[in-house]
């Protein structure tokens, strides 16, 4: 009965001044919502252009793997072939420096073997007396090229 009481005698104080309050509180409230509203649709806004650019650098990074996957493939592959011809050519290279160190070793062998007599030819070589053999070489032609001209007269 105490409620009865003060809604009539207007000493309730949820009612007192209640209409004044919710006026002034809905008022409030719709402006809150407003704000709300411009913050949730700014932020929507913001949301969309990320969205966006996301795609976009995803919509790039996709064409640019598109396109420079066959490249970067292509460059691999000869790069691969090319690492076999390097392969290879060291391979060769490899055979060619065993094959130079084995004829090294023959001739050092050969030179080894012969070189008393390479030691001789050599001295007999720089034995050879060439001014007396230029002086025979000059006299066997003072003495034959008489008889060849005797001779050519008869052809």
């Amino acid at each position: 009965m105490d409620s009865q009481n003060a809604v009539q005698t207007g000493n309730n104080p949820n009612t007192t001044g209640a209409s004044s309050y919710n006026n002034m509180t809905g008022s409030a409230e719709i402006e809150y919502l407003k704000q709300i509203h411009d913050m949730t649709r700014k932020q929507l806004n913001w949301q969309r252009a990320s969205t966006s650019a996301i795609c976009g650098m995803f919509l790039v990074i996709m064409i640019s793997v598109i396109l420079i996957l066959p490249r970067v493939e292509a460059t691999l592959t000869h790069v691969n072939e090319v690492a076999v011809q390097a392969q290879e050519s060291l391979d060769e290279i490899d055979l060619m420096v065993k094959d130079i160190q084995t004829a090294s070793q023959n001739l050092n062998d050969l030179v080894g073997d012969n070189s008393e007599t390479l030691t001789g030819a050599v001295n007999n070589l720089a034995n050879i007396d060439f001014d007396g053999l230029n002086k025979a070489i000059s006299d066997l032609q003072d003495a034959v090229g008489p008889l060849a001209s005797f001779f050519k007269s008869f052809r």
